[in-house]
């Protein structure tokens, strides 16, 4: 293994055979990553982006389990004491990724906001045109990590594995969502709970998750209700909604399902697959259209289980190894599936079911209801929803989510995605977006009237009381703070900002073996 200039105990790479593996190992923070670990990650890349003895990464997370490790400490310090042996202790599932180490994060920079203030009112004028470094660095880092990956898989062409063995957030999300292969075990659990804390929605997801589920295969049941992306993505970005395995598989967002107690044989698989195939396979560099377009051509290969599972063709050594480890999963339980008929009522745009006579269950796409155009604002959204039946278990969650959730942020949010929506075919760059995402980034680490800390306190820290946010009346700043939401945080984006050029920073370090710039 080569030398690391940023070697951390947070992430362990390996290699095993012609598989590149990082696995996560913060487990006290949920596997929650730090920029220790992010640049690590991006420096492993770089290592095996033209190592011919690598054809494939995997990405997961470490099997550590902090309380079966608290146990283990007590049981020895009483062990001269006389006492009957403690019950066992059930181990907990580890996360993949719980997102960026946001609790750290926020008391760093908040510290650095106010010793900026400090000089600010002291008189220090060159304070006043600095930004505090980890808020920066940060998101930055982070930024470039999401968009490495995409060069990964897209570029490079070596595919990506992802293992979702438990909680996948923000940051997480980020990490797998550009790659070839998302397995969902039985713990995995999938949410972006950003407005919850005061931020929105980031690491390029209203660019991937559209190309992403757009590639989803057609539902296990012939007349099972198949809404369109544009119906499910915003209810799950402005709500934090928590997806389970059947979901993630019905949206596409899961590529596989496979029993985590089958993980160790599947990577051992995986490890003879690609080191013992005679291919000498040269990956060809991607095509400015097709890394743009992130659409790899996708297969349905029918398992030893009659089990449909949607692969990519990036790699057929890889493929069919998944593809035999995955398990079928009823969709009639699917969240989404039983909510599609409201979705669509609530979001405007849905695709079309096939219903059999035989087949009646009641969250069943009503062809005798109109689809209505998409909402014009978030305030239609919260009217849409409020108009459906009041035993509706979907509105009543949604309006509960958003009522407790930052204003600023959702409305944030909202924008964000009605102007990713304004940018037909697809041609906004995931360069572009993630340059937006850092604009807004930095709005809310630096504005006074941000939610961002206020949210981290009332999350992550004191839990003391309910967040305070900036606007009293989430439905009052919905109706009448819209637009100065948005002059505040998004007007005063620049896209040609020295500061922020993810493609050409990012695409250096994958082009120069020698450093890291």
């Amino acid at each position: 293994m080569q030398s690391q200039r940023f070697a951390t105990t947070k992430l362990l790479p390996h290699q095993a055979g012609k598989l590149g593996i990082l696995t996560l190992n913060n487990a006290k923070a949920s596997h929650a990553l730090t920029l220790d670990m992010i640049l690590s990650a991006q420096e492993m890349l770089q290592h095996w982006w033209h190592n011919p003895d690598i054809s494939a990464l995997l990405l997961q997370s470490s099997s550590t389990d902090d309380d079966a490790t608290a146990t283990t400490t007590t049981t020895n310090h009483n062990q001269n004491q006389t006492a009957p042996p403690p019950p066992p202790t059930k181990r907990r599932p580890p996360s993949f990724c719980a997102g960026g180490d946001i609790k750290a994060l926020a008391l760093v920079c908040r510290a650095e906001q106010q010793q900026r203030q400090h000089k600010d009112k002291a008189g220090d004028s060159a304070a006043t045109t600095t930004t505090p470094p980890l808020s920066s660095e940060f998101f930055r880092q982070e930024y470039y990590l999401n968009y490495a990956l995409h060069l990964w898989s897209c570029v490079n062409k070596k595919p990506q594995i992802s293992v979702w063995n438990g909680v996948v957030m923000g940051g997480g999300v980020g990490l797998s969502l550009f790659g070839s292969y998302r397995i969902a075990t039985e713990h995995a659990l999938w949410a972006m709970p950003e407005t919850a804390i005061g931020l929105f929605p980031d690491v390029g997801s209203m660019w991937a998750l559209p190309r992403v589920m757009m590639k989803q295969k057609q539902p296990q049941r012939q007349q099972d209700p198949q809404p369109q992306p544009t119906a499910i993505i915003p209810y799950l970005l402005l709500t934090g909604h928590r997806l389970r395995p059947d979901d993630l598989l019905y949206t596409g967002l899961a590529t596989q399902y496979v029993p985590s107690q089958d993980l160790p044989e599947l990577q051992a698989a995986l490890i003879q697959a690609i080191t013992t195939s005679n291919s000498t396979k040269h990956h060809e560099p991607a095509t400015p259209e097709e890394a743009q377009a992130f659409q790899p051509q996708t297969t349905k290969t029918t398992t030893n289980n009659n089990s449909t599972a949607t692969t990519t063709t990036v790699d057929p050594l890889i493929a069919p190894v998944l593809d035999s480890f995955h398990r079928p999963l009823p969709t009639e339980k699917c969240f989404l599936a039983q909510h599609a008929q409201e979705l669509q009522q609530v979001f405007g745009g849905g695709g079309e079911t096939t219903t059999t006579d035989d087949d009646n269950d009641d969250h069943h796409q009503d062809p005798s209801l109109p689809i209505p155009p998409p909402p014009q604002s978030l305030l239609q959204v919260v009217e849409r929803l409020q108009a459906l039946p009041s035993d509706s278990v979907l509105a009543r969650s949604a309006l509960a989510s958003l009522a407790q959730a930052s204003p600023t942020s959702l409305i944030l949010t909202w924008e964000l995605w009605q102007r990713r929506q304004q940018r037909q075919n697809f041609d906004e760059t995931l360069a572009e977006h993630l340059a937006l995402d850092y604009h807004v980034s930095q709005q809310l680490m630096q504005r006074s009237d941000s939610d961002f800390y206020e949210g981290v306190r009332a999350a992550l820290l004191d839990r003391s009381k309910p967040p305070q946010w900036h606007y009293a009346s989430w439905t009052d700043a919905l109706a009448h703070e819209t637009e100065l939401v948005t002059t505040n945080y998004l007007d005063s984006f620049d896209a040609e900002h020295p500061a922020w050029k993810v493609s050409d920073s990012t695409i250096l370090k994958f082009d120069n073996d020698d450093k890291l710039e």
